[in-house]
Formats: C-alpha cells, structure tokens, sequence
C-alpha cells in the first residue's frame, strides 16, 4: 500500500503515512503488480476504474488447423474394403507366397512371389494400425483411414500456416525405428507442431 500524496510504501494495517502524516483511508490507495505466473495482484482498498487489464495471453502460439482436402473410398467390385479383410487376405497371402517360393525357389517365379509377399506384408501392417488407431500412413504421401464400420479411405490432409502463407503438409520425422507424425509448414521448416488425426473426426466421402 502507497500513500497518495508521497507515495511512500507502507503496511495494509497501518491508517497514517509515516513521512507525511495523510490518512491512508481517506484517498485512494494504488497497489498493483504484475508477476510472472501471468497473475495479477491489487491490495485490500484498491479502486480500479477505466483501466484496461490484460492477464496472460499475450505470447500464445498460434494454433494450426488442417482438414481433408481429398477423400477417396477404397472398393472392390463396388463395395467398400474393410479393415477386417485386408488382415485376413494379407494373413493369407503371406502363407500363399511363402509356401509358393519355397517351391518355386531359383525359378523366374520367385520374385513374383517375393513381391507378393513384401506387398501382404505391408498390408497387414496397415490393416493392424487402422483397426487400433484408425489412420495409417504410407509415407511421404499417403495416409489410409478407417470408419467405425471399417471401410478404408485414402485422404490428403493440408491446411494454412497461421504463421506464414506457407501450406500445412503431414511429414515423418525422427529415427527409423522411432518415427513420428507431425503437421509441418511447405515454407519454413521451423513452422510445426504434432499431429493428432482424432480432431479430425471420421472419414467421410
């Protein structure tokens, strides 16, 4: 608490300024401080008019927001492809092309089954990661989604930098063996933040 006519600094209980002797009760009374905890603190007395009070706030980081620009259904004959089907053919092509390159060793067909089997065994891989988290990535580009029911879309997420007027793209980054997802600016690397594919709600065509 301050004295209004010296401004000498004194205790909350004490009613007369010890260096000028004025009432402290009798005027008002002007104790206000700003601590780094972004609060803010007034004394007991205070009277606070046509001010304006800005707590916190003032550095957040802007928020990015990204959508689907592009959503394609996966179908075969019509119908759409289910999680559920990609685990069970690729389990079974994985048998298929194993059992067909053990016959078929040092022939022209073992590559064909080598690739097969390199290509089941990508797909159980999505298959898995789509029935627990519901979105998959095949990077650099291609990101698999999954509804409730199960049906399999292929989608493109960007958005807008709040930065800059560079475009949100989704990009890996990390170690092999420890990647991770994160949303990244086209036009300044240092313009990012992480991922979350649940706010962007189910796919839809």
């Amino acid at each position: 608490m301050h004295c209004t006519k010296c401004g000498t600094e004194h205790e909350t209980e004490d009613r007369f300024c010890r260096n000028c002797g004025s009432p402290l009760s009798s005027g008002v009374i002007q104790n206000t401080s700003a601590t780094g905890n972004q609060s803010f603190n007034a004394g007991q007395n205070n009277v606070i008019t046509g001010n304006n009070i800005s707590v916190g706030g003032g550095n957040r980081e802007p928020v990015a927001y990204i959508d689907r620009v592009k959503t394609a259904p996966i179908t075969l004959g019509g119908h759409p492809v289910k999680v559920a089907w990609v685990i069970v053919s690729s389990v079974l092509g994985l048998v298929g092309s194993v059992a067909s390159i053990w016959s078929a060793w040092a022939t022209t067909f073992q590559y064909l089954w080598l690739l097969v089997l390199g290509l089941s065994g990508i797909s159980l891989v999505v298959g898995i990661v789509l029935n627990s988290a519901r979105f998959a990535r095949l990077p650099p580009f291609i990101n698999f989604e999954s509804n409730k029911s199960g049906e399999i879309f292929i989608t493109k997420i960007e958005g807008s930098c709040p930065k800059c007027d560079g475009v949100l793209k989704l990009r890996d980054v990390g170690q092999k063996d420890n990647r991770t997802t994160i949303v990244r600016c086209t036009r300044n690397p240092d313009h990012y933040w992480n991922f979350d594919p649940t706010v962007l709600g189910e796919p839809r065509i």
